[in-house]
């Protein structure tokens, strides 16, 4: 009896010796495990996944996939022609895995021949509105299927901001992502819909996520295009245009903090204000080659005293040509790119077709050029360059949006938030927060929409239908002018 008494001291001794020195039960690990990934979703950051790895033991990209929030692995974008480190096709796309405001952004591929198969590429947004890139290897997807599982083996984080992401995300870091409404080579690359050459292998990619194609069997929903949203519910079946109101939103964000911390441009803040607010959108629906009918010109120049405008080496005129015909050059090479991968999937699909595969055209939406070329006259003119603020692929240029709609911009609400003082702007501080206030609970944006009679302070429900706040914009617009004068007049030394 006394031996088996000692027996059992020991091994309770023991096991706490175990504790002291790093041995856990396995149960233990699991409920480790449990706890760092019980967090929702739109949460996460590169901190939780840094502890989702190394709390649950995870050694392969599927496994890490796995263990995931399952809200967060429910909205996608699926991405067959890629531009990026990681390759992808039709049978393994690139997949891009967003949460509820795209703050962290997560991608894949799945096929072990393809470049970037051994890593996560993430993306998160921080509180300082600064994008972030980063990368988890897993040497262990490279090797063997056999192979034992051992330190050696384990995932591993890269610094932030590899110089590999700055190659294509700039030294600005912003994220790559086209512009409404065409994403060429993504499936749902045309208005999100899925078209003939897309659709035989989409159905064909969503037949073997089905039947648990390795890491792709991990996302949820496969049998459409799956978002999940608490923005702008009424576009929820929508995850290419969906990801793209979400990123431009976060953009905007960026771009408007960014804007507000130029300390030249701050004499012209009221200017700035009224170029993004300001604008009448009464253009026809095809922006045609003469440019003379269209913009506002003679507003914003009232805006600005001549003292200070004939200091300005570039017209305004010339900028809206310029923001014009680099938009149709972006177009255009977008739509050719579009082109080439409708037509090579259309004859995969159809080897026997012989008739000539003829595209689709979109054109160079017009009645949102104003408001970015009347923000590029006033900063580019203090030496200010935005071109950096467009998320195109490639070389920076204008091809953006900074028009109301969520999915063009946004910039104006964030800096009239950024530029605003309650004291020294007191109407203006109470218009901007009274229409800022009627936004939804849900914390979609309030974008000023114009002079064209709807008042500032929208917001659409999710029926689709406009609410408005009764702001009255031709007033708010008349003190930004009077503003603009008196702060430039001070300003010129007048």
């Amino acid at each position: 009896m006394k031996n088996a008494a000692t027996s059992k001291v020991w091994t309770w001794r023991l096991l706490v010796i175990g504790y002291v020195i790093g041995f856990q039960p396995a149960n233990a690990e699991s409920e480790r495990c449990e706890k760092v990934t019980a967090v929702n979703g739109a949460e996460l950051d590169f901190h939780d996944l840094e502890n989702i790895v190394e709390a649950c033991d995870v050694y392969t990209i599927d496994e890490f996939l796995a263990v995931l929030p399952e809200d967060f692995r429910s909205r996608y974008s699926l991405v067959y022609d890629s531009r990026s480190n990681q390759a992808a096709s039709v049978k393994a796309p690139r997949a891009l895995v967003f949460n509820s405001d795209a703050s962290l952004v997560i991608a894949f591929n799945g096929e072990k021949h393809q470049p970037g198969y051994h890593t996560i590429e993430m993306m998160q947004f921080t509180d300082d509105a600064e994008f972030q890139f980063q990368r988890i290897y897993f040497p262990a997807d490279l090797a063997p299927d056999n192979a034992a599982r051992d330190e050696n083996l384990k995932p591993y984080f890269s610094m932030l901001n590899p110089l590999e992401c700055a190659s294509c995300h700039r030294s600005n870091q912003r994220p790559i992502w086209d512009t409404y409404s065409l994403w060429p080579g993504v499936f749902g690359s045309n208005y999100d819909n899925k078209p003939t050459y897309e659709a035989h292998f989409y159905d064909q990619f969503v037949e073997e996520m089905k039947a648990g194609k390795p890491r792709y069997r991990q996302l949820t929903d496969p049998e459409k295009f799956p978002i999940v949203s608490e923005y702008y519910d009424y576009y929820t079946q929508f995850p290419n245009f969906q990801f793209t109101l979400l990123l431009g939103r976060l953009n905007a964000i960026a771009n408007a903090k960014e804007l507000g911390a130029q300390e030249e441009l701050f004499p012209f803040r009221y200017a700035l204000l009224y170029a993004l607010s300001c604008n009448e959108y009464d253009y026809p629906k095809h922006l045609q080659e003469d440019l003379v009918e269209f913009g506002d010109r003679e507003s914003l120049a009232q805006l600005i005293p001549l003292s200070v405008s004939e200091r300005f080496a570039k017209t305004h005129q010339s900028i809206f040509e310029d923001m014009y015909e680099k938009r149709r050059m972006t177009y255009a090479m977008r739509e050719n790119r579009s082109c080439e991968l409708q037509r090579d999937l259309y004859y995969q699909s159809k080897p026997d077709f012989k008739e000539p595969f003829q595209c689709g055209k979109n054109y160079v939406r017009g009645e949102f050029i104003e408001p970015t070329a009347n923000v590029r006259y006033v900063v580019e003119n203090l030496g200010y360059d935005m071109r950096h603020w467009s998320m195109e692929m490639g070389s920076s240029n204008h091809a953006f949006f900074l028009g109301p709609h969520p999915a063009l911009g946004g910039v104006d609400v964030h800096y009239w938030k950024a530029v605003l003082d309650k004291d020294s702007d007191p109407y203006l501080y109470k218009v901007f927060k009274k229409a800022f206030d009627a936004r939804n609970d849900t914390d979609a944006e309030v974008f000023f929409v114009g002079r064209d009679g709807r008042g500032a302070g929208y917001r659409e429900n999710v029926d689709g239908e406009l609410i408005f706040s009764d702001v009255e914009f031709p007033k708010v617009c008349s003190a930004l002018k009077a503003k603009s004068l008196d702060a430039l007049s001070e300003y010129a030394g007048e």
